[in-house]
Order: C-alpha cells, then structure tokens, then sequence
C-alpha cells in the first residue's frame, strides 16, 4: 500500500506545469468560495440579528392593540405562546434609544430576560435593570436601592418616576445593538400611566400558520394589517436576498468541480497507457484508483492551503475598505459597528471562519473525488491491450451537411473536433463567456452610476446649507462674491399616523420599514412637507396647486393612495402644541420630477407654499442651493465663517460626489474581484484544454502532416479552435452584459431617475484581451510541437 501511494505522489510530482495549474485552479476556487460564503453568512446575519433583537424567539407580534384585542389574542388557538407587554416610553441619548416596559412571563422567556438576582416588580414603585441600565443610570446595582428614572413617555411628555430596584437581569447578548439598557417596570405602574402606555402583544404561531392566517386573525379582532410587525426573514426582501446567493454559491461550486474536474480528465485520459501497462504487471483497478485519489489529494491538500490564504487576505482586504469608508470618528461604537460587519457577535467572526473553512473543504474535495471517478470509469472499460494501443477520442468524426458548407478545410476540422469533444470544449467557452459577461456588465453599471453626474442630479446648486436658514442669512449669503444664484427650501417635520398609512401588499419592504418605527416607539410615519419651489421641479405645472392639495414624493411606494384620498399630518406649532394638518391626494412626483439633495430619506409631501407660510407660519428656510462661480471651498469656508455661531451644515457638490465615490468604489472593487477570480479560473480551464488537446493529438497531427497538410494549414487548423472559442465567448457574454446591465440600471431608475444607463463600448475590449491571451497560448504550444519530426510525434 505504501508503493501505491509513492507511486500516487510520484504521479503528482511528475509534471510540475501541469501540477500548478492544478493547484492554482483549487486555490482559486477555494478562495472565491471562502470569501463568497463569508459575505452570503455576512448579509443574512444582519437580518437574523435584527429578528432576534426584536422578535425573540417569536414570530411575530401585534401592535399597538387594545386590552381587549389582547385577551382575544391570548385565546386563539393557532397560537402556541402568547407574550404581552406594555410599552410605557423611552430614554433616548445621542446614541441610543432604551425602552421602558412591562413583560409577562411569555415575554421573559422569549426574550431571554434572564434575572441575575432579586425579582421582577410586582408593585407599582419597582424596576428591573438589566447590568447595562444600571452602569447607565451611574446607580450602585444593590437591591433596595433607590432609582430615579427619567424617560419620555409616548405622548411626547417628559416624566420623572422614583422606584425601588427589585432585581437584576443579564444584558442582551448582542453588545452592537439592540436594546441593552432594559427598564422594566410592573404592570401596576403602567395602569397608573393608563393614557400613554401601548400594548404590544408577541406570539408564537403554530407550524402550519402562515401570514394570511396571521392577517384574517387581525381582520377578525378589527387589527389593521398595519399592526402586524413580521421578522425581515418573513419578507419578500430575505428572498430578494436569498436569490441571488444561492445563484452565486450555486456559480461558484459548479465552477469549481468543473474546472478541477476538467484538468484531472484530461491528465488521466493522457495516462491510459500508462494504466494499461500498470494493469499488465498486475495492479487491480481499486489500486490504479488508490493512485490517482493520491495524486489528487497532493494538489487538494497544497490549493485548499493556498486558497485558504488568498481568502483571508481577500477578506481581510474588504474588511479594510468598510473600515477605511466608514466614520470611526464616533468612539462609542464598537470595532464591528465601525467595520459594518453584518454578524452577531466577535465570537461568530471565528465560527464563520470555521464553518466556511470545513464547507470549502469538503466541497473542493468531492470536486476533486468527482473530477478522478468520471474519467478513471471510463478506463475501466478499456481492456488492457486497448488500454496500450490507445491514440485518444475513439468516436467518429463526420461531415455533416452544415459543415459542408464551410469551405475552408482548416476551419471544416476545427468545428468536427469542437462538437466531438463538446463537453470539454463548451463548459470552459460558457465559464470564460460568463466572466467576460461580468466584465461588461459591471463596466456598463458603473459608467452609469457616475458619481459626478449622480451628485448633481440629487442636489439643487453647487454648495448645500442646511439648518434653520433665515431671511437675513439668505441676504448674507447672497452678499458673497462668488454666489450667483440661490435656491431655498421651505419645510416642516410632520408625522402621519400608521391607521392613516395606504401601503399596496405588494410592497412588502415598505411594511419591513414601518415595523422598524414601531420598534422605536412611534406614532406614525415620520414625514417631510415641504414648499413648492418651481426651481427644484421639473415638468410639472403645479401652479394651479390648491392650499389644500399635495404631490406625494413616491420614494416608499404608497400605492394604495388614490387621488382625492386626505392624508391627515400632525405637527407640533411655535407654541409647543400638536397640531393636525388635512391635505387632499392630488398625484404622485418621482425622482425624474424632481432634484433634492440625497440627504432627505423620508417620504415627501409637497404642498403650496403660501401653505406653509399663511397657515402654519413656517417663515425660515430648510436648504438653500446656491450656484456657485470658482472654488466651492472658498465659498464653503466664507459660509461657515458668516454661520460660526449658528447650527448650519454646509456641503459642497465635490463632497457629496466623494462620498458617492466611496460607495461606488466599494462595489467595484468587490465586483470586479469577483470578475478576476472567475476570469482566471476560466482562463486555466481554457489553457489546460488548449494545451492537452494540440499534446494529446500529436499523432494525429503528425498523420495530418504525412498526407500533405502544410505547418501553416495544420497552425490555422489549431487557431480555428481558438476562434471557435471566443465565438462562443462573444455570442454569450455580449448578449448577457447588454442586457443584464440595461435592465439592472432601468430597475435602479424608478427609484431614482439620476441613473442613465450608458453601454460604454470599451467594455467589449475584454472580447479582444480574452481572444489575444488564447491566441498567444494557442501558437505557443504550436510552436513547441513544431520542433519535432513527423517520425517523433507517431512514436509519441
């Protein structure tokens, strides 16, 4: 056994070129699948996370509903749990928002509130700290102790309560997010705040329970579909995501087993001989397959090393971009939160590592398993005679009708040999068509999302001012030399409550997002109305535009709006009262209407602005856009001279478009890497089946060459093979990159009209590179045959 094994490791010693492209296939292969499965765990972790954070171990909850929905709620018998709590108010910092509630036994259980010491309150003068809240709160943690708590209850008032601490729990386990500074107090206490306190109740549904049914159960107790808050993993957008990745770890392990797979064909279909005569002198097939798996497993074991390497330094090197495109000038994150990795925990950093290093390994290695037992298999159907006597593919070559049409001899040939071989020749031509495809569509996408062109199709003017910009500022500003025009924004900070949210079903992320705010503790969607200004539309005649009439900005889809619908606002007046705002659905403005500075992320309403100035009084400015003349930061600095004292922003165009930049760079990177790794997978998986099929036809070749054809018909011959190739690559890529392109970037288009797809014809400079590389391989291994004699090739 231990011969058979030298002899294995012999084998793969042998040919030191053939053994690096093995080895660097495997490499690559395992690095592409390392780093691609690193960033699949990466991206469901965030949702996984944010589930967990706010669900629990429930599967979804209803908000906001009253005592007696609750008790329903707590009889139904889909329902295997039922958790209620009542939310009483927040504690917000600059950082951070931490809740005040009450829990029942369901929820501290489903949350995994675990107590420390003490008890959970039970009288309306006790509070439960979680170790977080009472490092917050600067208090000793000693039960007894006396807690005064301040926080803002729903209702928007400021209160001041004392308790007596009863009991301590463990932080959440997430130390990123999450609500760590948990304040629970009894339901005694919430009965007393009775007005302000909001019952959310949490449950656990059955197997067999679906969304529907969670939704019918709501519509039966007169719940509005807009209270059922659902984990992200129940949306469609976790299957937005979901998709694509099994699409891509799909690619790369077909990749994979391909590639290795076609390198290992061709070496033990050039060793049939060798089988034969190791079979003569007696060896059985389970040690002639014992021999090859250890020649196989030398390479496994040196790639999986290497690739291993490639991709920890790769994914070492996208976790330097986040960290470098992130601000880290907040201290109080941690070194997750400045680096955007979307994981749970520093622990589970390790256990992804682990677990992606057992997944490559494993799947490299049935790669490497399959890619010995196709071709060995079919020696074992060889006899040994046949087995010594053998000249290559055994299967009849013939003209057929379509090829006779063809009238060069050269390119008559090329083509039979092409569709005898097929599967060896189509699957590298589909893997190198496919990188080239990526090549184009990332260069045509990215040409498209011009930063410059994008910065100043979101923005109004050349330098941005943001704050409260009064008249007089206006007057100041307008003073400066270089300043030749301005553009101002009037606007108010509105809410619109959530019974009074339209939201077409269709639109599931749009429900995703007002869970968010529910979590938050927020009456109703937070919204932006702002002042007519005939500078910042487009095409639309809004002069006719009634006092009470508004375009809604469609940035979260709300579909169900139709027109003459009243859309009720509440707004907070000079006086410090609540206020409520009724205006009527007139249409909708999209992105292509319209040039706001990216900076506004909440739904826009768009009203008159004799609205907002004789009605509501709003007589200060939210933005001014100013057109500048020379240099933007001269200017900028001349702002923030005239602003020292006031709390103004100010944004060049330059900034905005750096900032976008950075964005863009992110994603090219990572995309274009991807491309390499495929392309020079690709490429290997060509050059191997270029090479070993001109060496493996040697004889064939030189019979060519005795019956009259010419050095330079049989290197035309050689290159009609090559240009068959890059058919192949042309007819694939181009169509796919084209297409992919256009429609990724009219997809991104109705959500911001900014985006123009562009077909940049450089992109199909990759056609040229891929045909050159395969052309200069192909008249390479030409000219080594060359050298020998029609005698030296029949004896080989």
């Amino acid at each position: 056994m231990k011969c058979i094994d030298n002899l294995g490791i012999k084998y793969s010693e042998a040919s030191k070129a053939r053994g690096k492209l093995i080895t660097s296939v495997i490499s690559l292969s395992a690095a592409l699948m390392f780093v691609i499965g690193i960033m699949i765990i990466m991206t469901f972790g965030i949702w996984l996370k944010w589930d967990f954070v706010s669900f629990g171990d429930f599967d979804a909850a209803y908000i906001n509903v009253t005592d007696e929905q609750s008790v329903e709620l707590s009889k139904e018998d889909s329902f295997n749990s039922v958790g209620k709590t009542h939310l009483l108010g927040f504690i917000r910092d600059h950082f951070n928002t931490y809740k005040v509630e009450t829990v029942d036994k369901s929820i501290i259980s489903g949350f995994n509130y675990n107590l420390l010491e003490g008890r959970y309150p039970d009288s309306s003068s006790d509070i439960t700290l979680s170790e977080s809240a009472i490092s917050y709160l600067g208090a000793n943690g000693i039960i007894g102790e006396e807690i005064t708590l301040s926080y803002q209850s729903l209702d928007e008032d400021q209160r001041q309560e004392t308790f007596i601490l009863t009991g301590i729990i463990k932080d959440n386990i997430f130390q990123e997010e999450g609500y760590k500074e948990t304040f629970i107090v009894s339901e005694a206490f919430a009965h007393i705040s009775n007005d302000f306190v909001r019952r959310d109740v949490y449950i656990s549904k059955k197997i067999f329970v679906s969304t529907n049914d969670l939704l019918k159960t709501g519509t039966t107790l007169n719940i509005s579909k807009n209270q059922l808050a659902l984990p992200i993993s129940n949306s469609e957008m976790i299957n937005g995501i979901l998709a694509p990745s099994i699409l891509v770890a799909s690619l790369v392990i077909l990749l994979s087993i391909v590639s290795v797979g076609n390198i290992f064909s061709y070496s033990i279909n050039e060793r049939i001989k060798t089988i034969g005569l190791l079979k003569s002198i007696g060896m059985t097939h389970n040690q002639l397959k014992i021999v090859f798996k250890k020649e196989g497993y030398q390479f496994l074991k040196r790639g999986i090393i290497y690739g291993f390497v490639l991709g920890i330094i790769a994914f070492l090197s996208i976790v330097l971009v986040q960290y470098l495109m992130t601000d880290t000038t907040n201290t109080n994150d941690s070194l997750l939160s400045k680096l955007d990795l979307n994981i749970f925990l520093i622990k589970d950093v390790w256990l992804m590592v682990l677990f992606m290093f057992i997944s490559t390994f494993i799947t490299i290695w049935i790669a490497v398993k399959i890619s010995i037992y196709i071709p060995f298999r079919k020696t074992k159907k060889i006899s040994i005679t046949s087995s010594i006597n053998y000249v290559g593919n055994k299967s009849v070559r013939y003209e057929s009708r379509k090829n006779a049409l063809i009238k060069k001899p050269a390119a008559k040939l090329a083509i039979i040999n092409f569709k005898t071989n097929k599967i060896k020749s189509i699957l590298p031509s589909i893997f190198l068509a496919l990188s080239a495809a990526l090549f184009i569509f990332l260069t045509s996408f990215l040409k498209s999302m011009d930063s410059r062109i994008l910065a100043e199709g979101m923005t109004q003017g050349d330098v941005l001012v943001e704050g409260v910009v009064t008249e007089d500022l206006i007057d100041d500003l307008s003073k400066l030399d270089n300043v030749r025009d301005i553009v101002v924004i009037k606007q108010l900070d509105v809410t619109i409550p959530f019974e009074d949210v339209s939201i077409n079903e269709n639109f599931i992320d749009s429900e995703v997002y007002l869970n968010n705010l529910r979590e938050e503790g927020k009456l109703g969607l937070e919204s932006k109305l702002i002042g007519y200004n005939e500078t910042m539309f487009n095409e639309l005649e809004l002069s006719s535009l009634n006092d009470n009439e508004a375009y809604l900005y469609d940035i979260y889809k709300y579909s169900d709006y139709e027109i003459g619908d009243e859309i009720n606002q509440i707004f907070i007046d000079d006086s410090g009262n609540e206020m409520i705002l009724s205006v009527v659905f007139k249409g909708y403005i999209t992105s292509s209407n319209i040039k706001l500075p990216f900076v506004y992320g909440s739904p826009l309403i768009i009203v008159n602005d004799s609205l907002l100035i004789d009605k509501i009084g709003v007589t200060d400015y939210f933005l001014a856009g100013l057109l500048v003349e020379g240099s933007l930061e001269k200017v900028k600095q001349e702002i923030e001279d005239i602003t020292e004292d006031k709390q103004i922003q100010v944004t060049t165009l330059d900034e905005i478009e750096q900032e976008l930049y950075r964005e863009f760079f992110l994603i090219s990177s990572m995309g274009y890497g991807l491309f390499i790794v495929i392309g020079i997978v690709s490429f290997t998986m060509i050059i191997n089946n270029i090479y070993t099929s001109i060496t493996g036809r040697k004889r064939e070749f030189a019979i060519l060459r005795s019956i009259g054809m010419t050095k330079n018909q049989l290197k035309m011959y050689l290159l009609w093979e090559a240009n068959i190739y890059m058919i192949f690559v042309v007819v694939i890529s181009v169509p796919i990159g084209y297409f992919l392109s256009k429609y990724v970037v009219a997809s991104l288009a109705e959500q911001n009209a900014h985006f123009v797809w562009t077909f940049p014809p450089s992109s199909l400079l990759i056609i040229v590179i891929y045909y050159v590389i395969i052309y200069l391989v192909t008249k390479q291994v030409f000219n080594k045959m060359d050298t020998n004699t029609v005698a030296e090739l029949l004896r080989n």
